[in-house]
């Protein structure tokens, strides 16, 4: 279904979207390349100067470096679909996450990581693992904090023009991952906040466009964190709210470990093709 800008939001965001999307809009047309910028990209300031801002202003980086843990739960809603679904959320450090999400015409959608291994198991689909351009899509907006990491996630980051978000002049920069296409993320000039995020979702059926709009941000431990995402995939929205987060909770140890079957999944021996059958002489 999400999260996040690489973040908080890029978790929600995008975490939660992948596993609702894959049940809701499997028969959805390709995906499209986001609309070209209102401005083009002379005399406006380098992306790593707004990104830096953006940092400064949701609690700086001194800040976001006390977060070890962040436990958050949410409300989805599908109006269109009438479908809703309760949602919680846990990530620690080292790329760990476990992301529940209990939907009531579907059942339990899991994702997580313990760091290493990035699974699903889902209704639909069965437990698996995360491979390929899915996976690092993954990799990166589940990370918690990850937004302070931008150089190392995006192999190429720069300002691509100015576009209007709400009736307001938005920065608009795009990062480029090694791997799966660039995400485009929209910062108010003036409070240097995020206010969207466009981007090309790969998950199991393939790739999806999918844009969010943030919004409500509130102080949680010093740090700001939205906590209303509007998010529109192939032309249907979703709404996410966020209930209740809490930082640097404590964590089991164990709470991250891979369930027994997706486990089994990486224990399973990988069966090498077989070799090519050369043709018989004299015949």
């Amino acid at each position: 279904m999400s999260i996040r800008r690489p973040s908080y939001l890029l978790t929600i965001a995008g975490t939660i979207s992948c596993l609702f999307t894959s049940a809701a809009f499997a028969q959805a047309p390709a995906a499209t390349a986001p609309a070209a910028a209102d401005q083009p990209a002379a005399d406006l300031p380098a992306a790593k100067v707004i990104l830096e801002k953006y940092i400064e202003a949701i609690g700086g980086r001194a800040k976001l470096e006390t977060i070890k843990s962040r436990q958050s739960t949410i409300t989805m809603d599908i109006a269109a679909m009438g479908m809703k679904a309760d949602i919680s959320l846990l990530q620690a450090e080292g790329g760990k996450f476990l992301n529940i999400s209990d939907i009531p015409s579907m059942g339990k959608v899991e994702q997580g990581s313990n760091g290493t291994t990035f699974w699903e198991n889902s209704p639909m689909a069965g437990p698996r693992l995360l491979e390929g351009p899915e996976l690092a899509m993954t990799r990166r907006t589940s990370a918690l904090n990850a937004e302070l990491n931008y150089e190392k996630l995006f192999k190429k980051i720069e300002t691509v023009g100015i576009e209007a978000v709400n009736d307001r002049p938005h920065y608009k920069v795009a990062l480029t991952p090694e791997e799966g296409a660039p995400m485009f993320q929209f910062f108010d000039k003036e409070t240097g906040l995020m206010s969207k995020t466009a981007m090309t979702m790969q998950m199991q059926m393939g790739e999806m466009a999918v844009e969010s709009f943030i919004s409500d941000y509130r102080e949680v431990d010093g740090v700001k964190l939205p906590f209303s995402t509007s998010q529109k995939v192939q032309g249907v929205e979703m709404k996410m709210t966020v209930k209740e987060v809490k930082n640097n909770v404590e964590i089991p140890a164990d709470k991250f470990n891979l369930p027994a079957d997706i486990k089994a999944l990486t224990e399973k021996p990988k069966v090498a093709p077989a070799p090519p059958t050369k043709p018989k002489k004299g015949g």
